[in-house]
């Protein structure tokens, strides 16, 4: 268990095997799930070490960009209280899988 502090408060995260964190952002609710981990998949088998064009195809309302270091693409709406799924892929293969919920 960690426990810190960022701009939106205390947090606590667990890290389990398998290569995921879960997030509890400024209270007893999960706020975000994370994973590098090749285990865990999307309901049509996208996930860890998938590549870009996998992730287009397959994953409903994606969209994408290019961030520093690679590509982000993203599910649902980046606004408060929404939640979001996003593929960081690198070298053109997804590199972490994070499900959160915006904060601000």
């Amino acid at each position: 268990m960690i426990n810190g502090a960022n701009d939106f408060g205390p947090f606590t995260e667990f890290r389990y095997t398998g290569k995921i964190r879960v997030i509890f952002q400024s209270g007893n609710r999960v706020t975000g799930v994370e994973t590098t981990g090749r285990g865990d998949r999307t309901a049509r088998n996208e996930g860890v070490g998938s590549r870009l064009a996998a992730v287009r195809n397959q994953v409903a309302g994606v969209s994408c960009i290019t961030i520093p270091n690679g590509r982000l693409c993203q599910t649902g709406t980046a606004a408060a209280g929404q939640r979001v799924t996003s593929f960081f892929i690198r070298n053109g293969r997804v590199t972490r899988i994070g499900v959160a919920f915006v904060i601000d």
